[in-house]
C-alpha cells in the first residue's frame, strides 16, 4: 500500500498542470465545417458538443511521448460571444417566396435553431465542473453575408443569382473583447507560473504576443487548429502542434451512433472501425466473470 501511495505521488509530482483555451467560435465553426460534408444529416444538440469539448480537453490531458507522464487539468477556458438577443429583430434580405409580400419578414434570433443552441451550449459550460465561460461582447453593426458555400456555387456557376434564396445568407456579427480575454489569461497564467503548459485551440494569429510572452516565461505552448491550417506566423511562436482527425471525435461523441456520410472516401476508416471493434469487448464478454 505504502509503495502505491508512493508512486502514485511520483506520478504527481511529474505531472505538468495544463491550461486549455479554446476559442469557441473557431470550435463550433469547425465541428459544422466537418459536419456539413461527413453528417449532413445530424442535428446537434448541446449535450454532443459538450461531449466532442471534453474529447479535446481530454486527448491534450492524455496525449504525451514515452517519458512523460499525462497532464492534470488545471482548467478549461471556453471564449465566445452570446447570440443576438430575442429582441434584437432585423428583416431578411429578400421577401418570403411565394408569400405575394415585397417586404421582407423578420429574422427571429429567438427560435434561430444555431442561436438556440449556442445559449443551451452557454449554460451548460457556465455548470461545468473546471470551465470558465469567457464571454464577450456582439458589436452593434450587423449584415447579411452570403455563405461560403454559396459563393464557392456562384462562382463555378452551379446556380445563378436568381436561384439565391434567404437560406444562401447568414448574419455575420462582429464580436468585441473575445481576443482581449485571451491575451489577458494567458498573461495571467504565464505571469503567476499557475501552469506548466498552454494548450490554444484556434487558428488566429492575433494571438501570437501572448504565445511569445508565455514561452518566454517558461510555459509550454501548444496549438491546436483542430485541422484548420495554421498561419506561419503562429506555428513560430509555439512549442508544437497537436490535433486529431475531427471525423473520429465526433463519431465519438455521438457513441458511434452515427455513421459518417462519404465513408467511401476515409481511407482509414474500416481499419478504424476493425482496431474499435477489437478494443470494445462485447457484452457477454464484459459480463463474464
Amino acid at each position: 500500500m505504502m509503495v502505491l501511495s508512493f508512486f502514485l505521488l511520483l506520478k504527481k509530482v511529474f505531472m505538468k498542470k495544463v491550461a486549455v483555451l479554446i476559442d469557441g467560435g473557431f470550435f463550433i465553426n469547425r465541428i459544422f465545417f466537418t459536419a456539413r460534408k461527413y453528417y449532413k444529416t445530424h442535428t446537434f444538440t448541446s449535450d454532443e458538443i459538450i461531449k466532442i469539448y471534453w474529447n479535446v480537453v481530454n486527448f491534450h490531458c492524455t496525449y504525451k511521448s514515452r517519458d512523460e507522464a499525462e497532464d492534470a487539468l488545471y482548467r478549461v477556458y471556453f471564449y465566445d460571444c452570446p447570440p443576438l438577443a430575442p429582441t434584437d429583430q432585423k428583416k431578411y434580405p429578400f421577401p418570403e417566396a411565394g408569400s405575394g409580400h415585397t417586404t421582407p419578414k423578420n429574422f427571429n434570433p429567438k427560435t434561430h435553431a444555431p442561436y438556440v443552441l449556442r445559449r443551451e451550449l452557454h449554460t451548460a459550460l457556465a455548470q461545468t465542473r473546471k470551465t470558465a465561460l469567457r464571454l464577450g461582447k456582439l458589436g452593434k453593426e450587423t449584415e447579411w453575408q452570403l455563405k461560403s458555400e454559396t459563393l464557392k456555387s456562384l462562382i463555378k456557376r452551379e446556380i445563378t443569382w436568381d436561384q439565391i434564396t434567404n437560406d444562401d445568407f447568414f448574419l455575420n456579427v462582429n464580436q468585441k473583447g473575445v481576443d482581449t480575454k485571451i491575451g489577458l489569461d494567458i498573461s495571467t497564467l504565464a505571469y503567476e507560473k499557475l501552469v506548466d503548459k498552454i494548450v490554444l485551440v484556434t487558428g488566429d494569429s492575433d494571438f501570437v504576443p501572448a504565445a511569445k510572452l508565455a514561452r518566454m516565461k517558461g510555459i509550454e505552448v501548444v496549438l491546436d487548429t483542430l485541422g484548420f491550417s495554421v498561419s506561419e506566423d503562429l506555428a513560430l511562436h509555439v512549442d508544437g502542434s497537436h490535433t486529431f482527425n475531427m471525423v473520429k471525435m465526433i463519431y465519438k461523441a455521438l457513441d458511434s451512433r452515427v455513421t459518417p456520410d462519404n465513408v467511401d472516401k476515409l481511407s482509414w476508416w474500416n481499419e478504424y472501425i476493425a482496431k474499435q471493434s477489437v478494443s470494445r469487448p462485447s457484452k457477454g464478454r464484459r459480463n463474464r466473470r
